[in-house]
């Protein structure tokens, strides 16, 4: 009886595909074979395949939300890993409302077995919850800036944290405003989720789809269009998914008709040819999907934009009023009001320029009054973080008084304990002496014998306090290195950040005299904080209190990381030296090692090439040996060299070769610590003749 329905659904599965192309009512006709068979398939495996092409072939979003569910309880039932994300997201995306039912899934979900896979499906989720939690209870301006100030000065060491936080920011500012500041967050949110090496497309697919539309009616086609194509991508690399695994008549042509139709009526940053791509593109779609063949027959927006792009101004005109008299046009109507404008004037028809140019210039001030509104609010949101930043500075004042008063005090009772012992001594010297007298008589082999017992006494008192000296003072220097550094960083960082401010607040006619001033102060704000850092590297290097944090990152992302830092364009500020990566065009690698560390030592190593290097290039270059697990970067410039004997002498601490030279001389030994840190090393190569070669070696 088994073999009798499996043989069943196979013949139905192949006339699916068969009619995989037909119109609607075959598509209907075939999920209604499918749902007559489904009541007599036992087995959840054998019913999930069912369900999954029954969910393919449902059209309306009734049928798709019962049919998601049913393959979601098989996939639950069949314990098939990858159909229940598969069909959980799916789900999801059709009750994105329903927060008891995403909450449950993302349940489901964190029971699986830990996957790259799982981790998106849960952080999807996490965004979908977020959004109605927004929408029943709005974050106020002050939770607003303390997440941002969170997401500012916490390292999150889990990223995928960091990326819910960074939505819950962009979801809340969106509905404040979209100026510069949104925009910020919205890069720092894509850079997160890049760096999460997301390979699946889902939350990359929710991000450009939101981002698309706001990038349009923000008068932003570029980024639109960038946006929308990247979410062709994504639907293109899905629809190959499908098709691998046998479901052919998975359809996405609603997901493209709606990218299609947002890029046309961007269609003044398109070619000619991605214009007639995509408009065809869209005819397409209508000749096999009836949803969107009504939707073109209803609204003319599409029609009427593709005439003004081929210059069609008589034929566009009617078009581009029924649009926007159309109701579903709202959020377009700056791009029609615009386009029949110049449509208007192209063939002088004076009372339709006229009617678009005034609507035009009513929206126009709309727009100018929102971007006003939109700054007004992201300066008190700036205002409140350094508000925020005050007091939080003000506290650690406070804090800072109460330990050193607390250090204080200690001093005070070491002193005093250290006068105690001194008087203790003084008197058992005393004591000493009177036994001295007393025992006289008992001779001189006595008197010798005890002379150098206390001569050993006396050594080994000294090297006791001595040695507690030594450990207090060396407790003492780590102490004052951390207080200092710390008093130097705070008001470093402020007078850089209030210089800004002050640049940022001049008018445009006097900006670009001060901003050069505040380019300088900002420069070498920087220097003296990269001297500080590098003093508490030495610090926590020297004490084993450096952290290691291993992950899996690009070497090309840490070469261009590192590159950037030190050369702009791939050229230093002196024109005659030239920056080469890889000039043997090896393929990228992923390797898992402290991203942060290693590229803070090819800093290091970089930067004395550039120093050291009057003209010719300098090479970075890397290589990698499976075999052995390790990968070695090397750091070739064509300066003056070291010369013999000095191989080892500049990895010391304040070793230069030249006193003259800028920079404390640091940098190389904060690199072999960070190396021997890492389990590698750092040596350089005695072979090399035409200048200097530095190799770093680290285990992957």
């Amino acid at each position: 009886m088994k073999l009798f329905f499996k043989f069943i659904t196979t013949g139905l599965l192949l006339l699916i595909c068969i009619g995989a192309n037909a119109g609607h009512s075959t598509r209907s006709a075939l999920r209604d074979s499918l749902l007559g068979v489904l009541p007599n398939i036992k087995t959840s495996t054998d019913s999930l395949e069912i369900l999954l092409n029954i969910l393919d072939l449902s059209d309306s979003k009734t049928d798709r939300i019962h049919a998601a569910g049913q393959a979601y309880n098989a996939a639950v039932n069949a314990r098939d890993t990858f159909e229940i994300i598969e069909a959980g997201l799916y789900w999801m995306n059709n009750n994105q409302n329903d927060t008891t039912l995403l909450k449950q899934i993302r349940d489901d979900f964190s029971m699986l077995q830990p996957s790259p896979r799982s981790r998106e499906a849960m952080l999807y989720a996490d965004f979908l919850i977020s959004e109605n939690r927004l929408l029943n209870k709005p974050l106020s301006r002050k939770e607003i800036v303390t997440l941002m100030r969170e997401v500012q000065t916490n390292q999150e060491s889990d990223m995928y944290e960091k990326a819910r936080k960074l939505y819950i920011i962009c979801c809340t500012l969106g509905k404040i405003t979209r100026g510069s500041l949104y925009g910020e967050y919205v890069e720092m949110l894509m850079s997160t989720i890049k760096s999460l090496q997301l390979h699946f497309g889902v939350i990359r697919n929710l991000l450009y789809s939101r981002m698309a539309p706001i990038y349009t009616n923000n008068l932003e086609p570029t980024k639109a269009i960038e946006a929308d194509k990247e979410l062709l991508n994504i639907i293109d690399s899905l629809s190959t998914s499908y098709s691998m695994r046998g479901r052919k008549y998975r359809m996405m042509n609603r997901n493209r008709y709606i990218c299609y139709r947002r890029l046309l009526c961007n269609y003044k940053a398109l070619t000619p040819t991605e214009v007639e791509i995509f408009y065809r593109s869209i005819r397409k779609l209508a000749q096999v999907n009836e949803e969107i063949a009504n939707d073109l027959a209803n609204n003319p927006r599409i029609e009427a934009l593709y005439l003004m792009a081929n210059k069609k101004y008589s034929e566009a005109i009617p078009l581009l009023k029924k649009s926007i008299a159309h109701q579903g046009n709202q959020q377009f109507l700056y791009v029609l009001y615009f386009s029949l404008l110049e449509a208007a004037q192209a063939v002088d028809d004076k009372e339709s320029s006229l009617e678009a140019a005034l609507e035009l210039n009513k929206i126009l001030n709309d727009i100018v009054i929102n971007k006003s509104e939109d700054r007004y609010h992201e300066i008190q949101i700036i205002s409140n973080i350094n508000d925020l930043q005050v007091k939080e500075s003000e506290h650690n004042v406070t804090l800072h008084k109460k330990e050193l008063k607390r250090k204080h005090i200690l001093i005070g009772i070491s002193a005093l304990a250290v006068l105690l012992l001194s008087i203790l001594i003084a008197t058992l010297l005393r004591q000493n002496k009177k036994m001295k007298k007393l025992t006289l008589s008992l001779g001189k082999s006595a008197e010798r014998l005890r002379k150098e017992r206390n001569d050993l006494r006396d050594t080994r008192t000294e090297l006791i306090v001595a040695r507690d000296k030594a450990q207090s003072a060396e407790k003492l220097k780590d102490e004052f290195i951390d207080n200092i550094s710390h008093e130097i960083k705070v008001p470093l960082s402020a007078v850089s950040e209030y210089t800004r401010l002050i640049v940022d607040c001049i008018p445009d006619n006097k900006n670009n005299y001060l901003q050069r001033f505040a380019n300088i102060v900002e420069l070498n704000t920087i220097l003296v904080l990269r001297l500080v850092d590098d003093l508490l590297d030495i610090s926590s290097l020297e004490h084993n209190n450096m952290s290691v944090n291993i992950s899996g990152t690009s070497v090309y992302r840490i070469a261009q990381v590192a590159m950037d830092s030190v050369f702009e364009a791939g050229f230093s500020a002196e024109t005659n030296i030239k920056v080469v990566f890889n000039p043997s065009h090896k393929a990228d690698e992923i390797i898992s090692t402290d991203e942060q560390r290693v590229v803070q030592v090819l800093i290091n190593l970089l930067s004395n090439a550039r120093k050291f290097t009057e003209k010719g290039a300098v090479t970075l270059d890397y290589d990698i040996d499976c075999n052995a697990g390790r990968i070695t970067f090397s750091v070739t410039d064509t300066g003056c060299g070291i010369p013999a004997g000095r191989e080892e002498i500049i990895f010391g601490r304040f070793n230069k070769l030249d006193s003259s030279a800028p920079g404390p001389g640091i940098g190389l030994y904060i690199s072999r610590l960070i190396a021997r840190l890492l389990g590698g090393h750092i040596t350089l190569d005695t072979t090399y003749r035409r200048g200097a070669r530095f190799l770093f070696v680290i285990p992957i």
